[in-house]
């Protein structure tokens, strides 16, 4: 009796312990595909944010054509870093430093692009930024021992394309003697900057914009409540159904924004915040639809993160505008 308890015994505790072997390959090997997944998604991000940046004319002509380019580009960046930002998010999950490193350095790389668009940055700056990111994105590679990688050549062009753009039209800034603040004339009319957003012509688009910023200041109540919801469980048709309402909203939104492009008043500082305007309500509509489509804490995360950024946004528009 006491061979055949020791015996049964010895055999609990080898199961025991295959299991527990068993269960941390799994765990390990749940964590390398996890971390490779994050890899790929990243070198997709930055394949694509140099395909985006190949499209831009850095010989256009004129101060405006080249400043719109540099706009353009400076908004590539920003929404490549927003999606490096959420894949950071994924990534501080996995044991992984030299992921996680591979990410922070392609942060880093990309805000280069945003100095740029500044003219804030030097050439050797930036070329060691993406010297540094593709050191430590070969560097996991090899340690993950998984294909793929970004094209050297890719980044040099990008950095070639995007130097000639800022190049440029800082030629063509500094060949325009005109004063930014002094009065300037169009369609034969003079407009003083700071007063022309009381001006009447500008009345119209004023009106508008208002309205948009209010309409989506209003609905987040509405949003907050159904992710409350689904915070503690408890989503139901209805909630899904008001999600559906806002979402169409927020579509019309953008819409409106955006076909309101060739009214936007001649002065640099009112085209930046009715670009941040789009970019507020093209993020929300992203991350409401990826929600709506897939309702998991991954998509919860990456709401809450586009929420906290279209906030600060929100408060600067109005701050500026002066809309309560």
């Amino acid at each position: 009796m006491k061979k055949r308890a020791l015996f049964i015994t010895g055999s609990v505790i080898i199961l025991v312990a295959v299991g527990f072997f068993s269960t941390n390959l799994v765990i390990k090997q749940n964590q390398k595909e996890k971390q490779i997944y994050i890899y790929k998604n990243l070198i997709t991000l930055i394949d694509s944010f140099h395909t985006e940046i190949k499209t831009l004319s850095p010989s256009v002509n004129g101060k405006d054509q080249l400043q719109e380019e540099l706009r353009k580009m400076k908004t590539y960046a920003q929404g490549t870093k927003d999606r490096v930002k959420y894949l950071s998010m994924e990534a501080s999950n996995v044991n992984s430093l030299a992921l996680n490193e591979s990410i922070e350095k392609t942060d880093k790389y990309l805000s280069g692009f945003e100095q740029l668009a500044n003219l804030s940055i030097t050439r050797d700056a930036l070329s060691a930024k993406s010297d540094s990111m593709l050191k430590m994105l070969e560097h996991f590679r090899l340690t993950a021992q998984v294909y793929g990688s970004p094209d050297e050549g890719d980044t040099t062009e990008a950095i070639d394309r995007a130097f000639k753009l800022s190049t440029n039209f800082d030629k063509a800034r500094k060949s325009i003697h005109l004063a930014e603040n002094s009065p300037k004339i169009s369609n034969d009319r003079v407009i003083v900057v700071g007063n022309y957003w009381t001006n009447p012509e500008y009345s119209d688009y004023r009106q508008q914009i208002f309205q948009i910023v209010a309409e989506y200041s209003n609905g987040r109540k509405n949003l907050s409540r159904v992710l409350s919801h689904y915070d503690k469980g408890i989503l139901n048709d209805n909630d899904r159904s008001q999600w559906s309402t806002e979402l169409n909203k927020r579509r019309n939104l953008l819409n409106r924004i955006n076909s309101l492009s060739d009214q936007i008043p001649p002065y640099s500082i009112y085209k930046d915040h009715h670009n941040l305007l789009q970019q507020m309500l093209s993020n929300a509509v992203e991350a409401m639809e990826n929600f709506a489509n897939n309702e998991n804490s991954s998509t919860r995360r990456y709401l809450s993160f586009v929420s906290s950024k279209n906030t600060a946004i929100m408060n600067r528009l109005k701050r500026f505008y002066g809309i309560r």
